[in-house]
């Protein structure tokens, strides 16, 4: 879901309050199911998802570079992405995995 943090208060035990304001979606039911239950929670910066068309264009253009280069997609895929750095992890997996 996506929102907007609004406000924090910090109660005389030290334990803190968030608010944020929920933009788009109706979250009443959800909360009243997890309500007074402990909850796992993630807040992070929005960012737009890549539409299913933008990611689709994107493995065309990687199958050219690959005809081009005479190689695999898949291998054009993985130098891009080590190029990038910071956004992988190097993993040794067996080629016949």
């Amino acid at each position: 879901m996506r929102g907007r943090l609004k406000d924090l208060t910090i109660n005389r035990d030290g334990s803190q309050n968030v608010t944020i304001t929920i933009v788009g979606t109706d979250y009443r039911e959800a909360f009243d199911s997890l309500a007074d239950k402990e909850v796992s929670i993630e807040i992070k910066q929005y960012r737009e998802r890549r539409s299913i068309g933008a990611n689709g264009y994107a493995w065309v253009l990687v199958d050219k570079i690959a005809s081009a280069m005479s190689i695999d997609k898949e291998e054009v895929y993985r130098r891009a992405i080590k190029s990038i750095g910071g956004v992988s992890e190097t993993v040794c997996v067996k080629t016949k995995a």
